[in-house]
């Protein structure tokens, strides 16, 4: 099963040496991405910066050597163990719906949490993971870096009262973490496929992956694009959190993975960094309501572990969009 139709989303490609030396054309750029689209290609290649592509490299190295054990071994670092927010731990394929009807998804993942590399949390990992945690805690803290940045630029272009970065310290407890995702290759299952509709529940979304099959479905569209990979770059998205504490500002668009035309047989493997705001942030949700971070990441996160969904119930919560869930029969 793949999409027969391949329309391609376009994004502008923001320096990130740009943002970092404060250029006005980086930074416009950036708000104009987060304000209207809510995506963006974050580019790397600048040899100041460069070198986070080299150690994404690495990572998945390690990311697919893991991806590799019996099942029952991984299934030994189940995410459900660590209920309800799910930080740390491997998922399996088929724990949640997919994007296509009747499907589930087609990806198994290991997630490591900031509150476990710049924390206190206890971290139980495979010995390849516990092996090259320096690798990771320097990958995940550049990566922050990086966001605080962006962060810092769009309060002051957005003029806020308070600069979002205060609310997302990496050392305080959040729900902020990374994860590698394996995705089954193309046309090896007809029943565990892609990943399913939804908005992101966090704050920004830093992919680096070499493979096709993101799309979105961009503000005020209502067909879906195509994402493909761009070298030197990751694929940033803004999430449901930093939409809720811009007051609406920016976008979070609605996206998923599906296979693209003619990929039958190949991988897909993805390496990306979730910052998510501290447990005790608040703001206001979908219908209004306060709610803190950690309350909001805990609801939502549980629609992905649903056996089915409703469109009137969790529509608005999922997607973004009420009454519309995104599985598609395509």
């Amino acid at each position: 099963m793949t999409v027969d139709v391949k329309k391609i989303a376009n994004l502008k490609s923001v320096s990130l040496a740009g943002l970092l030396a404060g250029q006005a054309d980086a930074i416009d750029d950036l708000v104009s991405s987060c304000k209207t689209y809510g995506f963006f290609y974050l580019d790397f290649q600048d040899p100041s910066t460069s070198g986070i592509l080299k150690l994404v490299e690495q990572l998945s190295v390690i990311g697919k050597t893991v991806f590799k054990l019996p099942l029952e071994e991984k299934e030994e670092y189940s995410t459900e163990k660590y209920l309800p927010s799910r930080l740390l731990g491997y998922k399996r394929a088929g724990c949640s719906v997919g994007p296509f009807s009747g499907k589930k998804d087609g990806y198994e993942s290991f997630s490591i949490h900031n509150n476990g590399i710049f924390g206190e949390d206890a971290m139980i990992v495979p010995e390849e993971i516990d092996q090259n945690l320096a690798l990771f805690k320097i990958f995940m803290g550049e990566v922050h870096g990086y966001t605080d940045c962006i962060l810092s630029i769009l309060s002051e272009a957005l003029q806020l009262p308070y600069d979002l970065k205060d609310c997302h310290r990496k050392d305080k407890p959040s729900s902020a973490n990374m994860a590698m995702l394996n995705y089954l290759p193309w046309g090896s299952s007809d029943e565990r496929i892609g990943n399913m509709a939804h908005t992101d529940m966090g704050t920004l979304t830093v992919v680096f992956s070499k493979s096709d099959g993101l799309q979105a479905m961009l503000p005020g569209c209502d067909d879906w694009s195509f994402i493909p990979p761009k070298e030197g770059h990751a694929v940033v998205n803004v999430g449901d959190s930093l939409r809720f504490l811009s007051s609406g500002m920016l976008a979070s668009s609605l996206h998923r993975v599906v296979p693209p035309p003619d990929s039958v047989g190949q991988d897909k493997f993805s390496v990306i960094y979730f910052l998510r705001p501290e447990f005790d942030a608040k703001f206001k949700d979908h219908d209004g309501k306060e709610i803190n971070s950690v309350e909001w990441h805990n609801k939502k996160y549980s629609l992905f572990r649903e056996a089915s969904l409703d469109a009137k119930t969790h529509g608005a919560m999922l997607t973004g969009r009420r009454e519309y869930l995104g599985a598609t029969g395509a």
